[in-house]
C-alpha cells in the first residue's frame, strides 16, 4: 500500500473499511447501541490506545525488516502485559507461566542474534512503543469484554484510528482523499477486513485468557511472519529467526498446559 498511500492515509483507509464492515454487521444483526453500563473514559482510552499502537507498529515496519519490527513490537507487548496482568488483574505467576515467559523471551532474543544490540534503531524503538500501547489496548479488551456487545466494542478502536489518522493527515498537509490504484483498493479492502477481524476475535480471545497468556498466544505471529515476509517480499528468514519462532510456539503450548488439563478434568 506504500506505493499509493502514506502511512497515515493507509491507516485511515483500512479503518474506514473496517468501520463500514462493522456498522453493516451491527445493522444486520440489529445490535443494541448503548454504552451506559461502561465508564466513557475507558472507551476513549481504548479507542486511542489501539490506533497509536498501529501507528508506531506501521512506522516500525517501514523503517526496519518486517521480522525485526514484529520482534520489537512483542518485546514491548509481552513485558507490558506481564506487568499489567500482575498489578491490575492480579494474575498469579505459576511454574508453567514462568517457563512460558522464559521460552518467549529466548525466542525474542533469538530473533536479533547474533547481531544483538547493533540492531537497535529507530524502527526497533517504534516497535517497542507500539507493543506497549498494544498491551494497554489488550488490557481494555479484557476489561470491557462482556460489558458491551463485541460488535459495538469493535467499532471503537476503528473510529479512534480514523480520527487520529485524519488529524495527523491534516497536520502533515496530506490529502484526505488521495488517488488509489485498483491494486491499492483490493489490498485496502483485505487489510480493512482483517483489521475488523483482529479486533473482533481479540475480544473473544482475551475474554478466555489471562492477559499475559493471551499476549503469548497472539505472539504466534512471530512464527508465521517469516513465511509471509518470504512469500510477499522475498525476505529470507535466517536460521535464528526460525528457531525464535519455534520457541514462541513452545511457549504458547507450555502456557496452555494448565488450561488444557483443567478442561480435560471437567469433561471427565
Amino acid at each position: 500500500m506504500s506505493k499509493d498511500l502514506t502511512n497515515f492515509q493507509q491507516i485511515a483507509l483500512r479503518n474506514v473499511i473496517g468501520l463500514v464492515l462493522a456498522i453493516l454487521l451491527i445493522k444486520i444483526t440489529k445490535t443494541a447501541i448503548s454504552v451506559k453500563s461502561v465508564n466513557k473514559k475507558h472507551l476513549i482510552r481504548f479507542g486511542i490506545a489501539f490506533p497509536i499502537a498501529v501507528i508506531f507498529f506501521t512506522y516500525s515496519l517501514v523503517q526496519t525488516k518486517i521480522i525485526l519490527g514484529i520482534f520489537a513490537f512483542y518485546v514491548g507487548s509481552i513485558l507490558t502485559s506481564l506487568l499489567i496482568g500482575i498489578y491490575v488483574f492480579k494474575e498469579e505467576l505459576d511454574a508453567n507461566k514462568i517457563v512460558s515467559l522464559v521460552l518467549a523471551l529466548i525466542g525474542l532474543i533469538l530473533f536479533v542474534a547474533p547481531v544483538g544490540l547493533n540492531l537497535i534503531s529507530r524502527g526497533i524503538i517504534y516497535g517497542v512503543i507500539g507493543g506497549f500501547f498494544d498491551a494497554v489496548a489488550n488490557s481494555y479488551r479484557k476489561y470491557l469484554s462482556g460489558k458491551l456487545d463485541r460488535l459495538l466494542l469493535t467499532t471503537i478502536p476503528l473510529i479512534g484510528g480514523l480520527i487520529i489518522a485524519l488529524i495527523l493527515m491534516s497536520v502533515s498537509n496530506q490529502e484526505i482523499l488521495p488517488l488509489v490504484s485498483l491494486n491499492g483498493w483490493i489490498v485496502g479492502m483485505i487489510f480493512g477486513s482483517l483489521l475488523f477481524l483482529v479486533n473482533y476475535l481479540s475480544f473473544i480471545g482475551f475474554s478466555n485468557f489471562e492477559l499475559n497468556l493471551g499476549t503469548l498466544v497472539v505472539s504466534s505471529e512471530l512464527f508465521f511472519a517469516p513465511l509471509f515476509a518470504l512469500l510477499v517480499f522475498g525476505e529470507k528468514p535466517l536460521f535464528n529467526e526460525l528457531m525464535g519462532g519455534l520457541m514462541i510456539i513452545f511457549s504458547i503450548i507450555t502456557s496452555n498446559i494448565n488450561l488444557l488439563n483443567s478442561r480435560l478434568v471437567k469433561k471427565v
